[in-house]
């Protein structure tokens, strides 16, 4: 084991150099002593000598191509090009370099070359690589995954623990890796394993591990941090700390109702129930009495609807009940296939002694509805329905043959598996469901829109007399349905678009933009510190505070632009940005005008918002609107974490009634 790396030792010439230096100097002394005026050089700035050095230049200063001289010992290759990464006694960079000599993990290495800003940390970018031996790795030091947010520990050497969760070989820069996803305490790893010869992937899934290797960060063009992996060498970077079940499904089913319950372990379960339906390659429905999962699974093996199946897998939080993720199943039976409960849409979600109940969350359903909007999304058909006062979605694979023509209007009753929706900005509660209807075969039309019929046509022309009589009732009727459409876009405490309508109006003016190569700017709002304007002043004064923001958007924003409570205490706008001072002057606007809020209601501390505002030009035509919001998120993400950093800094104003 190399304690320290040994420092650069300055050659004959580097010595020679100085000492011709140090001669020269004395020049401009000799000749002001005689009144000969010599101009002064500008002095070469020293050479970096060691890695810490180098990690804490600005991009700015990196970029000025800073001289570099240091020894260090070879850590990973990263397979970009020439790369490689390299670690002192101070710590671990990645290095570029324009030549092709070969080094390996272990080398000690003397590289010369200047310092580049890299796209996410600082690099250099050698123009000379010398390998001066061979030694042992430094250590690497143990970390959590709270560790590596920022990409703090971007090139440094490290160790974690946790357990596989999937494994598969796939390419990265034209090199077979084995790439696992690890997870840890406190979220997912990717490990990258390049040199994997030997190793039975499949037996490392559900294996706790200790894995040794450099950490790598993914990151944004903005030099934005995403998530983080790691480059291991070979398989002595893994240990298998307790190895898995030679046969997964030896172990005994877990009921379906009792996943994801208090204490168990992190390691995958099984489960077994009857197949109800299945996307190819994406995920298979099971059920068991009047419980259902969702397993996540890759496979492509059909399975037809009613067979008992036993599926493994990894226990995830979905969008309201627990999912199963890198999940492998088996068919252990044959049964009949699971017949759909009728229910009616009221009571799919409902409240009951002060809690809401949802008792059909992943069960086979049939329940029947009117049809107010039909669309295609995302190669979906996605039908709006109503039943008596509550709306909800049905959605299915666009796959020839479609089916039955579905008219505006017309009454369906639909047989699909029921998908409650959570508000997850807020406190999670159910919020929405949909249906996933199977195939055309699982929707049967009660009632057709049209009624055009020989009969009707002679009411048609006793109708055509009486045209202008009825004229204004008609009209009463149109602007009812117009209302009764507008309410499943509109969030109906602050009257803004809802996400889903916000997701509707922005992906078509954001196609639009992006066919006239226009710009549009998107906003991501978060209001601070609103769950506790909740806890302690109560819901009330938390619904003031949300018609607070949203008047402040209303006043600040256009009536074109696309406003839209999509959650919680969370808005997003739409805008397109007209000039390059759009964004500017949007946030001072919004600024003043929630000042001059705050001082109209009266409550302190005053309401303030974490934004983040992501410019969508032509290169991010290929990304959807939902791709875009998370980025936005990402980035209000940052500056709420700021304004978090900022409260903590200094006293925390209690809230409290003016």
């Amino acid at each position: 084991m190399v304690s320290a790396v040994p420092e650069f030792s300055p050659s004959c010439a580097d010595r020679l150099i100085l000492l011709v230096a140090r001669s020269l100097a004395f020049f401009p002394l000799a000749f002001a002593l005689v009144g000969t005026p010599v101009p002064l050089r500008s002095q070469t700035p020293p050479a970096l000598t060691t890695v810490g050095a180098i990690r804490i230049l600005t991009p700015e200063q990196a970029r000025q191509a800073r001289p570099v001289r240091l020894t260090g010992i070879v850590t990973a290759i990263s397979g970009w090009k020439n790369s490689f990464f390299v670690q002192d006694s101070t710590a671990g960079i990645s290095v570029d370099r324009t030549d092709n000599a070969d080094v390996k993990v272990g080398d000690l290495v003397e590289v010369t070359g200047a310092s580049n800003a890299g796209l996410f940390a600082p690099t250099i970018l050698a123009s000379y690589v010398r390998v001066a031996g061979h030694t042992r790795l430094p250590p690497a030091r143990r970390i959590s995954y709270s560790d590596t947010f920022g990409g703090r520990e971007d090139s440094q050497r490290i160790e974690v623990e946790g357990v596989v969760h999937s494994a598969r070989i796939t390419k990265l820069f034209e090199r077979d890796i084995l790439a696992l996803r690890v997870e840890l305490d406190g979220g997912e790893m990717g490990v990258l394993l390049q040199n994997f010869a030997g190793i039975d992937a499949g037996r490392l899934i559900d294996s706790t591990v200790r894995v040794r290797g450099v950490c790598s960060s993914s990151f944004n063009q903005r030099r934005q941090f995403l998530s983080v992996a790691m480059f291991v060498p070979d398989r002595g970077g893994i240990d298998v700390v307790q190895p898995a079940n030679d046969d997964p499904f030896a172990a005994a089913a877990t009921p379906l109702g009792n996943i994801l319950q208090f204490g168990q372990p992190p390691h995958r379960v099984k489960v077994a129930g009857f197949v109800t339906y299945q996307i190819p390659g994406q995920a298979l429905y099971l059920q068991d009495g009047h419980d259902g999962i969702r397993v996540q699974s890759s496979s492509n093996e059909l399975i037809e609807p009613g067979r008992r199946v036993e599926a493994v897998g990894f226990p995830s939080t979905g969008d309201y009940s627990p999912v199963l993720k890198n999940g492998v199943f088996r068919v252990v039976g044959i049964g009949n296939p699971v017949k759909p409960q009728r229910v009616d849409a009221r009571d799919v979600i409902f409240q009951k002694a002060g809690f809401l109940q949802v008792p059909y969350d992943g069960q086979l359903v049939q329940l029947q509805g009117k049809v107010v909007e039909n669309l295609v999304q995302r190669g979906q058909r996605v039908l709006i329905l109503r039943q008596g006062g509550e709306v909800f979605e049905a959605t299915f694979q666009l796959s020839p043959p479609e089916g039955p023509g579905i008219e505006l209007g017309s009454i369906l009753l639909l047989t699909g598996i029921c998908t409650v929706h959570t508000d997850a900005n807020s406190d999670g509660s159910p919020r929405s469901f949909e249906i996933l209807v199977r195939s055309s075969k699982d929707i049967a039309i009660l009632e057709h829109a049209s009624w055009w019929t020989p009969i009707h046509a002679q009411w048609v022309v006793l109708l055509l007399v009486m045209l202008l009589l009825s004229l204004s009732a008609w009209l009463a009727i149109v602007r009812r349905e117009d209302r009764l459409r507008a309410l499943t876009v509109t969030d109906p405490l602050t009257g803004l678009y809802n996400r889903r309508g916000f997701f509707m109006l922005a992906e078509r003016q954001w196609q639009s933009a992006a066919r006239r190569k226009d710009s549009m700017l998107l906003f991501y709002i978060d209001v601070n510190r609103f769950k506790e304007i909740n806890d302690t002043l109560g819901h009330k004064e938390g619904d003031l505070a949300l018609l607070t923001v949203a008047a402040a958007l209303r006043e600040c924003f256009r009536k074109s632009d696309i406003v839209a409570r999509i959650g919680g205490d969370e808005f997003a706008v739409m805008v397109p940005e007209d000039s390059a001072d759009t964004r500017t002057l949007l946030e001072r606007r919004l600024a003043k005008t929630l000042e001059q809020s705050n001082e109209k209601r009266g409550v302190t501390p005053h309401l303030s918002l974490s934004m983040g505002v992501l410019r969508c030009d032509n290169s991010m035509k290929t990304l959807c609107i939902e791709d875009l919001l998370a980025q936005a998120d990402a980035l209000m993400f940052r500056e709420k974490r700021r304004y978090q950093a900022g409260i903590r800094g200094v006293a925390e104003q209690p809230l409290a009634l003016a």
